[in-house]
């Protein structure tokens, strides 16, 4: 499901609910930039976060140096994709070609980004350095990803690993966490006899089908 084409209305229109009921989307808000911030600790992100920030949005405000309430959906959307892009551990031409963006904006953002939150950045080298010594790393509900080939003397496939070994704690621990939500939410269905049935995941998204 979360393959989908986001935009497509003709798409989402055929999934429809029986007569009488209701669709409710539970989105867990910034969901890996939470992991980022319980792992790396950095201040000014769990503060940003706490305060109901909208991190992707603030970075496309400094990156475009407008403020805030200026930004359009689709700089928001760009500087998002880029700061996922960080979360992987790409470059800024990687970051450039794969949003239709230019290297210097990927450049802006990137540097924006990491200027706000050093503590996030350091934490990337600290836990590829753990994975080059230890050869795998382990998210917070104990998924271990094996990262073997991290040492290879073939750049291209040590970097593959070096960007598991980032993205695989934060992503593995986001989507850990909304499976153990959706088995609470099913659970407690069940156990007070309710009729809502839980429907599907996308991404960190839980879908419950339910009477209005």
């Amino acid at each position: 499901f979360q393959n989908f084409p986001r935009d497509s209305k003709l798409i989402k229109n055929m999934f429809v609910v029986d007569k009488g009921n209701v669709l409710i989307e539970a989105d867990e808000g910034q969901n890996e930039f939470r992991w980022w911030g319980i792992y790396s600790n950095d201040p000014q992100l769990v503060r940003d976060l706490n305060d109901g920030v909208d991190i992707h949005k603030l970075v496309a405000a400094l990156a475009n140096k407008i403020p805030i309430e200026q930004v359009t959906k689709e700089q928001r959307q760009k500087a998002k994709s880029i700061v996922f892009g960080l979360m992987f551990n790409m470059g800024s031409d990687k970051l450039a070609k794969n949003h239709g963006v230019t290297i210097e904006y990927a450049e802006e953002v990137k540097s924006t980004f990491f200027s706000r939150y050093p503590t996030a950045k350091q934490w990337k080298y600290e836990i590829v350095k753990f994975a080059r010594k230890n050869l795998y790393v382990q998210s917070r509900f104990g998924r271990v990803r094996h990262l073997v080939a991290i040492n290879h003397q073939d750049n291209k496939i040590a970097y593959a690993d070096e960007q598991g070994a980032v993205n695989s704690p934060i992503q593995g621990s986001a989507s850990d966490y909304v499976s153990n939500a959706a088995n609470r939410i099913f659970m407690r269905l069940r156990d007070e006899g309710l009729h809502g049935k839980l429907r599907n995941l996308v991404h960190d998204a839980i879908y419950v089908e339910a009477p209005k």
